[in-house]
């Protein structure tokens, strides 16, 4: 049994009334790979490389080398990485700030030398600047933090006189 063939048959015929939603139809090119444009004729002319390229002896007209990228300080690597140490020995009585200072004053000199060489890394060694003297203050609050708990609670040595015994206490 067969259909009758509707208006909408892509095989069939076309609809009177063209869909007012559907795209507009685009003309197809016999060749898909042909470019729209007109292609200058070089009739009598030689091409300027053979079919397989440019010739052995091709050089590069902007330059003899390719450009390299500036390198990235490590001094600046090492700032950050002792920065960001310093702030996680806080925990351990002032060590922090010790990592801390050696990160802030790494990054101090690292930026210099970027500035200096044109170097890369100059986020880092703001990372480790900021890093580190945020280590050193804190552990510096932390350090007075515990002298002064110290200080003030008269059962802070007790804890650690607990088990010491002396021959002179008999």
């Amino acid at each position: 049994m067969t259909y009758p063939p509707t208006g909408n048959d892509p095989y069939g015929q076309q609809p009177a009334s063209p869909d007012p939603y559907a795209s507009p139809v685009q003309p197809v090119s016999p060749d898909p790979y042909a470019t729209p444009y007109p292609q200058p004729d070089y009739s009598g002319q030689q091409p300027a490389y053979g079919a397989y390229g440019p010739p052995a002896a091709y050089t590069n007209p902007y330059g003899a080398y390719p450009v390299q990228s500036a390198r990235t300080n490590g001094m600046a690597i090492a700032a950050m990485v002792l920065g960001i140490v310093g702030l996680v020995l806080l925990c351990c009585y002032g060590l922090g700030g010790l990592v801390g200072l050696v990160g802030a004053i790494l990054g101090h000199v690292s930026m210099k030398q970027i500035r200096e060489r044109g170097e890369n890394g100059r986020g880092m060694a703001l990372a480790g600047v900021i890093t580190g003297w945020s280590a050193v203050v804190l552990s510096i609050i932390a350090v007075v933090a515990i002298v002064l708990f110290a200080v003030n609670d008269p059962t802070f040595m007790d804890s650690f006189n607990e088990g010491y015994s002396s021959s002179y206490d008999d």
